[in-house]
């Protein structure tokens, strides 16, 4: 799980250095959330890449619903 963590961050800190706009970065992040949610849902049980991106989708799920709760929070809050 941490390698797909720092996925993300190097996603974020290349855009960022790239100039690239919030939502392309959101998009990049998300595309790769997506990709490990599939992999967690896809491959069987016991396959090595769904053991290296955490083994089970419920980290996952979780870390959405709270990154949805933020996200929502901040829209709410303007």
């Amino acid at each position: 799980m941490l390698t797909v963590l720092v996925m993300a961050a190097v996603l974020w800190g290349i855009g960022w250095a790239m100039g690239a706009p919030l939502r392309a970065r959101l998009a990049m992040v998300g595309a790769l959330y997506a990709a490990v949610l599939a992999i967690q849902f896809t491959l069987p049980g016991d396959a090595a890449l769904r053991a290296a991106t955490g083994g089970s989708p419920a980290p996952w799920l979780a870390l959405g619903g709270v990154a949805a709760l933020v996200g929502g929070y901040g829209a709410g809050l303007g």
